[in-house]
């Protein structure tokens, strides 16, 4: 395989027949931008500017989102507000279900440090559905830390105007005898 080529299934998808597709079921999408046109049209800074500028949401075929960010540079990956969301197009289901789906969910973006941070909820919602989601999160991101509960350290909870409150913490199993210094080895 190609560096830099994405992985297509036996399955191609044109834009005419996702514009066909999108149509047929529904779905509320007003631009289709193939990964070449994408490659080629929006190699400035500017022109990549304007394309975040342009739209409130960016939804893309899962097998070519490892692609993305070297394609579209940081600015869409700096704040994190305009990540494209990775949607599944292969197969029959139906589309506008896994883009529902991915227009409900919480995009985990996991940097090189140790904490990351995740959108549970908005300002107008009731505190019953933020728990909901809170819940939801943690049972998602624990899902997907290879070590379950053990990999996580902490959760906190933080709104736009407050301190990071603990939710959950995990904190290490220390004794007397581990804070002792250790005792030399002798050699023989």
């Amino acid at each position: 395989m190609q560096k830099n080529k994405p992985h297509m299934s036996k399955s191609k998808l044109d834009v005419e027949t996702v514009q066909k597709k999108i149509k047929a079921e529904g779905i509320p999408i007003t631009k289709v931008l193939k990964f070449s046109k994408l490659k080629a049209e929006y190699k400035s800074f500017e022109a990549k500017r304007e394309l975040y500028g342009s739209y409130e949401l960016f939804l893309t075929d899962k097998r070519v989102v490892h692609l993305l960010p070297v394609l579209l540079g940081k600015q869409f990956y700096k704040k994190k507000r305009k990540v494209p969301v990775p949607v599944d197009l292969r197969g029959n289901s139906s589309w506008k279900e896994e883009i529902e789906r991915a227009c409900a969910s919480s995009l985990l973006c996991l940097g090189s440090g140790t904490c990351s941070v995740l959108k549970v909820g908005r300002g107008g919602m009731e505190s019953g559905e933020v728990m909901e989601n809170v819940l939801a999160a943690i049972e998602g991101i624990v899902e997907f830390v290879p070590k379950k509960l053990g990999g996580v350290r902490a959760f906190h909870l933080k709104f736009s105007d407050s301190l990071a409150l603990p939710v959950y913490e995990d904190l290490p199993d220390s004794k007397i005898e581990d804070l002792k210094e250790p005792k030399a080895t002798r050699k023989n």
